[in-house]
């Protein structure tokens, strides 16, 4: 859809002289911020429309969350209830067992479902500029190797460009507003925290002199207090600049360099707001400088693996051409290799002290879909699922900390939900708790087993890809150690054949055909989970020669887990319990998971479940059609070999609007609720379509599609320590090569089918 703003666009030809070699543009700036272009350094981003004349820039944080109490409440100890909630299963009364639990909560004190704090951003930089006619010659565009912005246009006073990034150098938001060829540069700068839904609890404070801008949020009391500060520092060079106490004024410039730092605070006070003029005051006013020093970090980052697919020439074709140009059946090379790269350019930008939220780290509304949290049953898995397989140690270092830094209220969760030792993950957190209490009559989220398990799978696969033994000693085994304790005290019920039995359990966020209940038995992801971690554990602490008095055990548990089962179909079941119908049309494929993101299936060793499990994806529906669940299926198709289902489900993702001009990714299709997760996992899927690796096995092309008849792939990291210099092919000519590097001496299966 074409905007409504009045600008003429650029010509192609001129595009063509001065577009980024790595990069996309647009042709008509945002109407909603959902189409803005993005910047950020992973703390701090910016949401950038490019309205030549009433600009609005939007300015996150990613610690900005609003706090609903001064300490989050504890889950309700339902752990007494455990045993009646076993027998009525046990006897088939899932839906009893289910209210039984609910009742249970409900004795406790707890009262329903509770939300996560919301994500919010803080405000909106405005500049208005004195203008002369209609702007045409107009384009806005992102340089993925830089993160800069720049937004050109020309009117009866000449050309203008704004030029806009966010430093992880120097940590602030650099922005620079150059005069007209022809003509001085006259702009009004405020700050208006009147974003969407802005709660009236939440007070401003405005401070305002003739070079800064400087907006303080203070949060209600009742849950806290503390707040956020936002100051702008405005450096103009040449004319005047002055305040008449609402905005700052700049008259007869030639350019002005705005210099923005956001901050959280505990307590909001004015030392603290002190602190950061200070620090802002500290910054080089020297764009040129400041872009440097930034590029020579975020670029290097971003150019560690690079995708090339023939589609040089269409690359300089705006963002609404690219999507317009997306057929319906086939996967345009073009909009997928810049994809490719918007997808690494948003992972960088967004992972900082935390990974990527639920929409990276801008938002523009102080309401936004599932509180803008981070989603831990499915989409922050997605999210980071490109960062260790694609040398972005950084972004998932982000991603430990998250983990880590919620790992303690999982012992809570555990002993108020089981009574057992160890720990239980709930299913979304806002970064500063997740203490579970979010379930309700519908969505039995105390069930799912497998949470710890899952969150932790990325911590595998980065010690997997580098080897790290201090990172295995320090930081996966003893979280391990805790999954495995719960496990120990949970799985005390067998079946008839003497096998464990996960009851209860919860495939999220799914439930079975016959019942209705999603409540209930041996979720297959339970059953996967829990062997991938006591197999890890049993293998690791062999060669570490840790924990031998546990051995025994974990071995044990392992030795009585229940099998996977395949149903009439001859599909991998999504629950391993006798009496329970699998329900095909949903988005979430938790039952795959020992395909992906585990290894355990694969073609050479399992064939009989590899086989089940190419059966379960063909049969398998889209549900409400997420995307995020469409971008599942392609992975699990890559290592099922399949470039057909993958092909699909990346048509789909590229042509279904899906994608905002700003090409940031959507949940639903029709351009419905702004999330980045299935932009970042599309590198994850073209690397897993291209580069399959399991410990001391690399495959190529496992799961290409003719649609991509030849092109390169550099840097991709494989789970054997070793790093894919170069791969390259050409179907035509039936030519593929490969440069391989490892970091130990090793002995690897490479294979090309």
């Amino acid at each position: 859809m074409t905007p409504t703003t009045t600008v003429s666009p650029m010509s192609a030809t001129e595009r063509d002289t001065i577009a980024p070699a790595r990069g996309m543009s647009s042709l008509y700036p945002a109407e909603r911020w959902e189409d803005a272009l993005i910047t950020g350094n992973g703390t701090l981003g910016a949401l950038v429309f490019g309205n030549p004349y009433s600009e609005r820039v939007v300015l996150n944080h990613e610690r900005f969350n609003l706090p609903q109490w001064k300490s989050p409440p504890e889950p309700p100890d339902i752990a007494h209830a455990l045993p009646e909630i076993r027998r009525l299963m046990l006897d088939g009364h899932y839906a009893e067992a289910y209210a039984h639990s609910i009742e249970a909560a409900r004795d406790d004190g707890w009262d329903g479902i509770e939300w996560t704090d919301m994500y919010h951003p803080g405000h909106a930089l405005c500049f208005d500029v004195a203008s002369r006619g209609t702007p045409g010659d107009y384009v806005r565009s992102l340089d993925f190797e830089t993160g800069e912005i720049v937004v050109r246009w020309r009117d009866g006073l000449g050309e203008w460009t704004r030029r806009s990034f966010a430093s992880r150098a120097d940590g602030v938001i650099v922005q620079l507003l150059r005069a007209p060829s022809d003509g001085p540069l006259h702009v009004e700068i405020n700050a208006d925290e009147r974003l969407h839904a802005l709660p009236e609890a939440v007070r401003f404070e405005k401070r305002v002199t003739q070079d800064t801008l400087e907006l303080r949020g203070r949060y209600p009391s009742e849950t806290g207090g503390g707040g956020f500060t936002c100051a702008t520092r405005v450096v103009p060079t040449g004319g005047t600049c002055y305040t008449d106490g609402q905005m700052v004024k700049v008259r007869d410039a030639d350019s002005v360099l705005l210099l923005t730092r956001l901050e959280w605070h505990r307590d909001a006070g004015e030392r603290a707001a002190q602190n950061l003029r200070e620090s802002l005051d500290a910054v080089a006013a020297d764009y040129d400088a400041l872009l440097g020093r930034h590029a020579a970090i975020h670029g290097e980052m971003f150019g560690r693996v690079r995708l090339d697919l023939g589609a040089s020439p269409a690359r300089s074709r705006s963002a609404e051409e690219l999507l317009e140009a997306q057929d319906e059946d086939v996967v345009n090379p073009a909009l997928l290799e810049t994809m490719f790269d918007m997808g690494r350019y948003v992972l960088i930008s967004s992972s900082g002290e935390w990974p990527p939220r639920l929409t990276g780290i801008w938002n523009a509304s102080w309401n936004p879909s599932w509180r803008g949290d981070f989603t831990t049953d499915a989409n922050v898995n997605l999210a980071v699922s490109g960062g260790n397989t694609g040398s972005l140690p950084e972004a998932m270092e982000g991603y430990f900390r998250l983990v880590e830094g919620i790992f303690a209220d999982w012992e809570t969760n555990a002993r108020k939900f089981y009574g057992c030792r160890g720990v239980l993950a709930g299913p979304r957190t806002d970064g500063n708790h997740n203490l579970h209490r979010h379930f309700d009559e519908g969505f039995p989220g105390h069930f799912w087993l497998s949470g710890a398990g899952w969150l932790y799978q990325p911590f595998l696969e980065h010690y997997q890809v580098t080897g790290d033994e201090t990172f295995l000693r320090e930081r996966l085994i003893p979280a391990l150690v805790e999954i495995a304790a719960f496990y120990e005290d949970f799985l005390t019920t067998r079946d008839e054949n003497g096998k464990l039995v996960f009851v209860p359990s919860y495939s999220p966020e799914n439930a079975p055909a016959n019942t209705g209940c999603p409540a209930a038995i041996n979720a297959t992801m339970d059953i996967a989970v829990c062997r991938e971690t006591l197999s890890t554990l049993v293998a690791s602490c062999e060669n570490t020669g840790e924990h031998p008095d546990a051995m025994p055990r974990w071995r044990a548990i392992l030795d009585a887990l229940p099998p996977y089962l395949v149903n009439e179909d001859g599909a991998l079941r999504e629950w391993a319990w006798r009496d329970l119908a699998d329900e095909y049309n949903h988005r979430h494929l938790s039952h795959l998971y020992p395909l992906w993101p585990g290894l355990e299936i694969d073609v050479e060793n399992t064939p009989e479940f590899f086989e089940a499990a190419r059966v379960a994806a063909n049969l398998r529906g889209q549900g409400n059609r997420s995307a995020h669940g469409l971008m599942h299926m392609a992975l699990v198709a890559a290592r099922l070999k399949d470039g057909d289902i993958v092909h699909r489900n990346l048509t789909q993702i590229l042509h279904d609007e899906f994608i905002y001009r700003s090409l940031v990714t959507s949940h639903n299709p029709g351009h419905h609720i702004y999330n980045v997760d299935a932009g970042t996992s599309l590198p994850a899927v073209v690397m897993e379509m291209l580069v399959s690796s399991r410990p001391g096995v690399i495959e190529f092309l496992p799961a290409l599609h003719d649609a991509v008849p030849r092109g390169s792939i550099t840097g991709v990291e494989c789970r054997t320590q070793a790093t894919v210099d170069r791969l390259g092919w050409d179907l035509s000519a039936r030519v593929v090569d490969a440069m391989l590097r490892s970091r130990v001496d090793q002995t690897v299966t490479v294979m090309l089918r």
